[in-house]
């Protein structure tokens, strides 16, 4: 599972992760200073120490023991045994290679030093100087952590600042409806970068809508200019039919080019009132009975087959009661319907309405399911589909399942043909009858 972050999440962390390392760095440095500085003074003073204590043994050229409150130091001449008169617990430490060494409850520093007659042996106390340090790094550490907590509320508020411009601007372009024409973007002329985004958005956004307009009136001016020549078409194969009614064979070509005609104005119909319903809302229509314009749909596909040996049986049929457009409904029927016949040369037709679903099976060439897809794209067949068509019905259909919502899916039967699901429940105003 990808995990998703916020713009303003990675500027707030990365400011807070930025402000940790310096907080903590300085820090850092801090601590190292000091320890710096404490161990030149007390070089200083073990120094000075040494220095009074050896002056003091050569003067008296003898063993040589001051013992104050801060500091132990011995001298001893040479020639002296084993420094017998040097403290066990001193010796052991210096021995032992240890700076600090725990005596009396107190933590000393232990050294020695070769001078002129003899050593000096120097025990300093430090321990007030080390829970001075400690105490420095606590406190150190304290306003380390302060300083990034500190961060974390001022980077939090910072990236806020910085990043609500493009909030508002994501925000803004959430908010487009690509069924609506004319929307814009408000320009924020407070910050220059994304002022020139949103220009340029806008620029698309217009240049869309005059595109989205072109298609539109192209769509309905053609649909219109065809609609009269279709109709002369089909009236003047109406008169030839009944003048050749007596000719078997002149009827039967009438017969085709009057289904031919009807098909074409089905199809400049159904492109006329999607071109209506992308600029109107579709939320807005009256019950219509899907197994009703099944059934009438069903009726005049049966005159289709014409010479074909197609049996076309309605397996079950459910009362199914949706809100759309009848004609656009029985368009997309029709347009199912005629594509299972045409791809089907002998063989079966099942229809089922059933579960808020219309299946149409048939036993036909089948389909490519891996380039189904490509049916609902203009301009498309199956693979295996070797006849003339440009699939121009299965677009239409395609076009109504989106435009209300509706599921439209194939597959391949047992026999090889194809089946075509269309899903009615998956948009919302769906009923069952009783």
């Amino acid at each position: 599972m990808t995990r998703t972050s916020s713009i303003q999440s990675r500027v707030s962390w990365g400011l807070i992760a930025v402000s940790a390392l310096i907080a903590f760095g300085l820090g850092g440095v801090a601590i190292f200073f000091n320890e710096q500085l404490e161990k030149t003074i007390m070089d200083t003073a073990i120094n000075g120490q040494v220095a009074y204590v050896a002056a003091q043994g050569r003067e008296m050229g003898s063993t040589v023991s001051i013992i104050e409150d801060a500091y132990r130091a011995y001298f001893v001449p040479h020639g002296e045994p084993n420094y017998t008169s040097v403290p066990d617990w001193i010796r052991q430490g210096i021995e032992n290679q240890l700076e600090d060494v725990a005596h009396d409850g107190r933590i000393y520093e232990v050294s020695r030093r070769d001078v002129s007659g003899g050593s000096v042996f120097v025990a300093t106390d430090v321990t007030a100087i080390e829970v001075s340090e400690a105490n420095f790094m606590y406190a150190v550490l304290a306003c380390a952590a302060l300083l990034t907590l500190l961060a974390a509320y001022m980077s939090q508020r910072m990236a806020r600042s910085m990043i609500r411009p493009l909030n508002d601007l994501a925000n803004s372009v959430s908010q487009l409806t690509p069924s609506e024409r004319g929307m814009r973007l408000e320009p924020d002329s407070s910050d220059r970068a994304l002022s020139g985004i949103t220009q340029t958005l806008n620029s698309y956004l217009a240049e869309m809508d005059a595109f989205v307009r072109r298609e539109q009136h192209l769509s309905a001016m053609a649909s219109h200019e065809l609609r009269t020549p279709l109709a002369i078409v089909g009236g003047a194969v109406d008169v030839m039919l009944e003048r050749e009614k007596n000719d078997a064979a002149n009827a039967k070509t009438l017969q085709r080019i009057k289904d031919a005609v009807e098909r074409m104005s089905g199809s400049i119909d159904a492109l006329m009132l999607l071109s209506r319903l992308a600029t109107a809302a579709t939320d807005a229509f009256p019950p219509v009975p899907v197994h009703d314009v099944l059934q009438s749909q069903s009726d005049e596909a049966a005159s289709l087959i014409g010479a074909k040996d197609i049996r076309l049986t309605i397996e079950a049929v459910e009362p199914l009661t949706i809100m759309t457009d009848e004609q656009l409904l029985g368009i997309l029927i029709r347009n199912l319907l005629g594509n299972a016949i045409k791809y089907t040369h002998n063989g079966q037709i099942d229809i089922a309405l059933t579960g808020g679903t219309l299946k149409i099976s048939d036993t036909g060439c089948g389909l490519d399911i891996d380039n189904a897809q490509q049916l609902m794209e203009p301009h498309a067949r199956g693979a295996n589909v070797g006849h003339d068509g440009q699939g121009f019905g299965l677009y239409i259909a395609a076009e109504i399942c989106r435009q209300f919502g509706w599921i439209m899916e194939f597959d391949l039967t047992d026999t090889g043909g194809t089946r075509v699901c269309v899903s009615f429940s998956a948009s919302d105003g769906s009923t069952k009858s009783a």
